[in-house]
């Protein structure tokens, strides 16, 4: 249960106050069209800043050639994507890469996969098999990568909690990767090791399930390997709460993406200076709004005085039906009869219209239709497959449909 709420005011992390100022445009979904070119490096009408200060708050990079790229702390930083397929995508090429930058060499950890006795008895389980489940994503195998890619002195992330009582070794934390893994930062020194922060990571044994998309998941597999993953690339979830010394952003992202995408990301740095966006991005995608939700919650924290009642009707409305007379929420309505509702000249919710509603599977089994231009009640056979699949006041025999002239008849259907 929540024992108290606080309201934190001043900013800690970020003392840069443009780049707040984008941040907070980013989170009301306002991004204004000034700071948009200011970002890209547009001349912007009016402008009075010196021209040091404008090529300071150009953060979109010009390319794969942009000498920013080729700093220390870029070539460091981790990048902060939407989704996972592109955070392994990237810490799979980054990884090879530092390999051949750095001069060391790259291993392989693969895991090691037993199935159990369902899975043996359910389907094969042979060599192909295993090395087929080696290609599954970590985020279907509990976390535990196939082949895992390690490199002397890369950054990886704990993908499970090694020790609860300390911190540094909770799931999430990016050690950097030597014989043992180093946490920066660290007070503490094992017994026999010569620096503080290193700590052994030991293989790991996890259950997942083949099939784990159904109700009830039996195929269990058991997965041995190391509880590590590359930490060059991060989803914009996993890097909530985080500060980074060092950050390159994609904000050309899918529209289907949540609003709160560009605040998250944006807010991970103390600076303007520890940012860079990857390539360009439309202004429409930052200009859509705030998300409901996380205002009304704060409002309700607050204290303050919300009409939960006119947010139901604005979220679910409702219309009296013309038959029943009972007020009844939209989803109650057919769809056409709801279009009278709205266009005010009153509709029947589906229990008055007697509106029986089937599915393609349930029509394709029916014996026998009413066609609606003879009025004739016709054997299935008498209707095209196509037509069986229309509503019941577009249903039309094949005697009729070839009746008709013109145009009608050269459609596809020769209906519509």
């Amino acid at each position: 249960a929540v024992q108290g709420v606080a309201e934190l005011h001043q900013r800690m992390r970020c003392q840069d106050d443009w780049w707040n100022e984008v941040v907070d445009e980013l989170r009301d979904g306002k991004l204004s069209e000034k700071n948009y070119k200011y970002l890209h490096g547009h001349p912007v009408e009016g402008c009075t800043l010196s021209p040091e200060e404008r090529r300071s708050r150009k953060r979109v990079a010009d390319g794969p050639r942009d000498p920013r790229l080729r700093e220390e702390k870029f070539v460091k930083a981790t990048v902060v994507v939407a989704n996972n397929d592109a955070k392994y995508q990237i810490n799979k090429d980054r990884t090879k890469a530092y390999a051949r930058d750095a001069g060391t060499r790259l291993e392989w950890s693969v895991a090691k996969d037993k199935a159990g006795v369902e899975a043996l008895q359910a389907q094969a389980c042979d060599k192909e098999a295993k090395v087929r489940w080696l290609q599954y994503h970590d985020m279907d195998t509990e976390g535990l990568c196939g082949m895992l890619s390690l490199a002397i002195g890369m950054p990886v992330a704990l993908t499970h909690h090694v020790d609860r009582s300390e911190k540094l070794l909770l799931k999430g934390r990016a050690p950097q990767q030597h014989e043992y893994v180093k946490f920066e930062g660290a007070d503490w020194i094992l017994p026999g090791s010569k620096e503080p922060g290193l700590y052994p990571i030991l293989p790991t044994s996890r259950t997942w399930k083949l099939d784990k998309g159904h109700k009830n998941a039996v195929l269990k597999v058991s997965r041995t390997q190391i509880p590590l993953i590359p930490a060059f690339a991060i989803t914009a979830h996993a890097s909530q709460g985080k500060t980074l010394t060092a950050v390159m952003l994609d904000l050309n992202v899918d529209s289907k993406t949540h609003a709160a995408y560009g605040t998250v990301v944006a807010s991970r740095v103390r600076s303007r200076f520890d940012l860079l966006i990857l390539r360009p991005f439309p202004l429409w995608l930052f200009q859509r709004g705030a998300a409901e939700g996380p205002a009304l919650l704060l409002r309700k924290l607050r204290g303050e005085d919300i009409d939960w009642q006119a947010m139901q009707d604005a979220r679910w409305p409702r219309a009296r039906c013309q038959e029943c007379r009972e007020l009844k929420s939209w989803d109650l309505f057919a769809h056409a009869q709801w279009e009278l509702v709205r266009a005010n000249r009153g509709g029947k919710c589906l229990t008055d219209a007697e509106t029986k509603r089937q599915c393609s599977a349930c029509r394709l089994g029916t014996t026998q239709l009413n066609c609606t231009t003879c009025r004739e009640r016709k054997p299935d056979a008498d209707f095209t497959p196509t037509m069986r699949t229309m509503p019941d006041n577009a249903l039309a025999c094949i005697d009729c449909q070839q009746q008709l002239s013109g145009k009608a008849k050269r459609l596809r259907t020769g209906w519509f």
